[in-house]
């Protein structure tokens, strides 16, 4: 089995431990989670290492219907040490989560919700470093950031965590205005899709790549909280 199906695989047991948590006791949800994410990130761990210690990056292309297309994942150095660093530090945290979460049990309707979307979160964070289309990346995007808004949104009946979640929903879609906007200007000049095919529009023209750049940075900002785009 080459690296990228491992990698795959990897992520698909993150999203079962969430999927697999749902019908469980709450007081054994966060083990199931964390059991969960713990074998997934270490085959993507595994997988991170390889390719950080290897010459040659990972990839695999798949093709999916319209509008997406081809669809290629790659694995280079600077992704494998996000993805790297995203497991390790997802599962530290849903290993947290198992004392962090105690007080709620019995408590609140939603830790089924919370546990899930939590899988959900890591999986897409780790399926945002490696995907090179730009159909694909907005959808693994917004799947973050949704996940993301229902686990600040978890404790909702206070109304500061409320007002939080509502903010950060609306600044999440501002900047994924931005996203589009800057991968629309790039696919349109390249014509395609795929991450790939925008280097060269950017080395024959200065000014669509500075257009490009500036988009892309107020909207990876406005996720990031980068000043002034932070709320």
């Amino acid at each position: 089995m080459d690296m990228m199906h491992l990698f795959i695989i990897g992520i698909g047991i993150i999203l079962a431990g969430g999927l697999v948590s749902i019908p469980l006791p709450e007081r054994i949800k966060s083990w199931a989670v964390a059991l969960f994410t713990g074998c997934g990130a270490a085959l993507v761990a595994y997988v991170s290492l390889a390719v950080l210690f290897a010459q040659e990056p990972v990839s695999a292309e798949y093709l999916l219907s319209y509008p997406t297309g081809m669809v290629t994942l790659v694995i280079d150095k600077l992704a494998a040490f996000f993805t790297l660093v995203i497991a390790v530090m997802s599962f530290i945290g849903t290993v947290y989560a198992i004392g962090y979460m105690k007080p709620y049990c019995g408590k609140k309707t939603t830790m089924t919700s919370h546990f899930f979307f939590l899988a959900v979160l890591v999986a897409s964070m780790l399926s945002v470093t490696v995907v090179q289309n730009v159909v694909a990346f907005l959808i693994v995007w917004e799947i973050m950031s949704l996940s993301s808004f229902f686990l600040v949104a978890f404790e909702n009946e206070r109304e500061e965590v409320y007002q939080a979640s509502i903010n950060y929903l609306i600044a999440m879609h501002v900047g994924v205005l931005f996203l589009m906007g800057g991968f629309l200007v790039a696919a349109m000049k390249s014509g395609s899709f795929d991450f790939a095919s925008f280097a060269a529009v950017f080395e024959g023209n200065r000014a669509v790549a500075n257009l490009v750049f500036v988009l892309l940075f107020i909207g990876f900002g406005t996720k990031a909280g980068f000043v002034p785009f932070h709320t």
